[in-house]
């Protein structure tokens, strides 16, 4: 994302997106198996916690330059 401070209309605040993508087959799960859980259930994968563990570790690293 582009933002030229010469173009807003509007305050926009700093936002830091992450993404993270595990393969379902990574996960031993289908595309059905995923659907059925609830956010708590994939949160516990340990693939889950380890990418989530991982974005806020380069949160942490991110912060300083962001504020």
């Amino acid at each position: 994302m582009i933002v030229r401070p010469d173009m807003r209309r509007y305050q926009l605040l700093d936002h830091l997106l992450e993404f993270k993508y595990i393969p379902l087959q990574e996960l031993g799960l289908s595309n059905q198996d995923v659907r059925l859980k609830s956010r708590e259930e994939l949160r516990a994968l340990p693939q889950v916690k380890a990418k989530l563990a991982q974005a806020t570790e380069q949160l942490t690293r991110y912060r300083a330059t962001l504020e």
